[in-house]
């Protein structure tokens, strides 16, 4: 994982709290340039059921990050656990629509 912006190492952004970050930012959504998303920068996009670290959680970064969860940091021990696939667009993690089959 990457802190800061992203990097050769880290160039994707995953947003572990996307849900909660646009729901408590609803009246920026018609301006999406005005959002304040919290994310993680990571190699490659996750998958359902995967752990993301996250900096913001260690010592050493203590202060950097302060809309860090404390959820995260505390009961999940520094890591998100990832609730659906994502896929990249524009290196940009977003989560995909899981779809299921259904009979007639």
């Amino acid at each position: 994982n990457g802190l800061g912006a992203p990097n050769a190492s880290t160039p994707k952004v995953y947003y572990p709290r996307l849900s909660k970050d646009l729901y408590l930012q609803a009246d920026l959504v018609k301006e999406p340039w005005r959002l304040n998303l919290y994310g993680i920068c990571v190699e490659e996009c996750p998958k359902k059921g995967d752990l993301v670290k996250d900096p913001g959680c260690m010592p050493k970064y203590a202060g950097l990050y302060p809309d860090v969860s404390q959820k995260a940091c505390g009961e999940l021990r520094g890591s998100w656990t990832v609730p659906l696939d994502t896929v990249s667009v524009a290196n940009r993690c977003l989560p995909m629509n899981e779809k299921t089959a259904s009979r007639t």
